[in-house]
């Protein structure tokens, strides 16, 4: 028992000399420890994200400017989630451990309407310079924002993100992105879609229909290229996403799950599994005929409707559909009617079915699958009849040229052009050069409507493609950028760019660029398209 008290005195005087020691050591005239140091650099951070304070993750990190597909030292991004409402979020500039803080400028506003440009994304885009104060960048809706600043510019922009795929390899082509679905929360958000039917080509990820965010549209960067912007796609490979990047390659057809999530510890990554298979129509053993009442029985080969309906007289198509793609794939089909007679017929109209051998009962189309861009609409225009069926009518009677293409990889999505014989109509499928560098001086060539850059031209023989190759003979060009283009029934199927151009074929020392194609001098010149190699010359 005396043993067990001495050792507990022995113990109570340790622990009192180590609580002297401690004290000593915190004298007043000590220094204070020196807080956590943070890289120099531009933090977000703010109430209405999940860094109330300055975070490493916070850190703003330098970008491309879209121009050039270079990286710009002054011009710095963050993906970041942010919940709408008041509380929302500050930029500070860290200097040598010194903070600087950042919110919107006099002009910084939200940009609609005309103000907003054809490429820009369009489900909420700030724009304006930021300036020295503690008053918050807020955003209505919870989601994922794109932070950018330039700092030499002193301008800021920030884009809600809704990620989606855009290419040939998707549903909508290259004129409608197919759109993932959010979950939100403030240090991870997943944007998915199943079942996202993909063909064997290319795409790209962007957000919120917008290829790029506008700083400046005039900067003078040198070397004949001028304007700073933001990337707001991504390519490269599913790996190694890069702003900007080249097409992403589909190696298989088939329904997909494509993923993109954005976390707060890694930014953003992509997945695509394949879950299924495209089950793709194969149209070339199967007929189309007009159909119905505005179908006069003067034509050549009419007969009697022989369908259930008995609607008037029905006149098949010049022969089978040509063919454009691998129908194992998922191919293009091609009808033609040229000088077909119609005539108005009030309430009734006519429409195209597809016949399969004697069967007349089989899919039909109407008026919802016009053209109306390409179609002549002086004279074409719909009919409903008693059923409130949509049908197509025509306004005189007359001979007309009809144009029908079934693309089997887009869910067999059906496009009609209607025009009177004798006008000149571009095919629903052809391939044209578009862009800054098409001189309006070439013949049959017109201000482009799809991507609303400079002149289209269709290659010789108005679009026909024949063998494996098409040419644009004596094209004038300017010194300028340009794409060439796959169309099918008004969008975007395939591009073509530098990364495209065969060298070894081509006049040496003539064509430049770097994502356009240029050529080093104007003038006039011929391109060759190798459609299976997917290469082109210049001469």
């Amino acid at each position: 028992m005396k043993n067990n008290s001495f050792k507990s005195l022995l113990k109570l005087s340790w622990l009192m000399l180590a609580a002297f020691l401690m004290f000593a050591s915190c004298s007043k005239d000590d220094p204070v420890p020196d807080p956590i140091l943070l890289e120099d650099g531009f933090y977000v951070f703010g109430e209405g994200t999940a860094m109330a304070e300055y975070d490493f993750k916070g850190l703003m990190k330098v970008t491309r400017n879209e121009v050039i597909q270079e990286d710009r030292s002054d011009l710095i991004e963050l993906y970041i989630a942010v919940k709408g409402g008041s509380e929302g979020f500050n930029i500070a500039h860290v200097s040598g451990g010194k903070p600087v803080v950042y919110g919107p400028g006099s002009n910084f506003k939200e940009i609609t309407g005309e103000e907003l440009d054809g490429e820009e994304p369009t489900e909420g885009l700030w724009k304006g310079n930021y300036t020295e104060s503690t008053a918050p960048f807020i955003v209505s809706e919870d989601g994922l924002y794109h932070v950018v600043i330039d700092t030499e510019l002193q301008v800021a922009a920030i884009a809600k993100v809704v990620w989606g795929v855009i290419g040939a390899a998707t549903p909508g082509g290259w004129s409608t992105s197919t759109a993932l679905e959010a979950t939100f929360g403030l240090e991870n958000i997943k944007f998915s879609g199943t079942e996202i039917a993909m063909s064997k080509s290319e795409f790209k990820f962007r957000y919120s229909n917008g290829w790029k965010i506008i700083l400046d549209a005039d900067y003078d960067l040198g070397d004949g290229n001028a304007g700073i912007k933001v990337n707001t796609n991504l390519g490269g490979t599913i790996a190694e996403l890069v702003p900007g990047g080249p097409n992403i390659n589909i190696e298989e057809s088939g329904l997909y799950t494509i993923n993109v999530d954005w976390s707060l510890a890694d930014g953003i990554t992509a997945s695509l599994n394949k879950t299924g298979d495209i089950q793709v129509t194969d149209w070339s053993e199967i007929m189309f005929d007009v159909f119905g009442n505005g179908v006069a029985e003067s034509n050549e080969g009419a007969i009697t409707d022989p369908s259930d309906w008995g609607w008037g007289y029905a006149l098949a198509a010049d022969g089978a559909p040509t063919t454009d793609g691998d129908v194992a794939e998922g191919a293009i089909f091609s009808y033609k009617w040229a000088e077909v007679a119609l005539k108005p017929a009030e309430n009734e109209g006519f429409g195209f079915r597809s016949v399969k051998g004697e069967e007349y009962n089989g899919t039909v189309l109407r008026y919802s699958a016009l053209d109306e861009e390409n179609s002549d609409m002086g004279f074409v225009k719909s009919a409903t009849n008693g059923f409130g069926d949509v049908n197509f009518d025509v306004t005189e009677a007359g001979n007309y040229d009809i144009y029908l293409t079934i693309d089997a990889s887009k869910d067999d999505e059906a496009s009609i052009k209607i025009v009177k014989s004798g006008a000149v109509v571009r095919p629903s499928t052809y391939y044209d050069l578009v862009g800054a560098a098409v001189s309006e001086d070439n013949v049959g060539a017109i201000a482009d409507a799809i991507w609303n850059w400079g002149q289209s031209m269709i290659s010789d023989n108005n679009g026909e493609i024949t063998g494996t190759t098409v040419t644009w003979t004596n094209a004038i060009l300017l010194q300028d950028g340009m794409k060439i283009r796959k169309i099918v029934n008004n969008g975007v199927s395939t591009e073509f760019n530098m990364a495209k151009f065969n060298s070894e074929g081509s006049t040496a020392g003539i064509v430049s660029g770097d994502d356009n194609i240029m050529v080093d001098v104007a003038g006039a010149y011929t391109i060759v398209l190798d459609v299976d190699a997917e290469t082109f010359t210049i001469n």
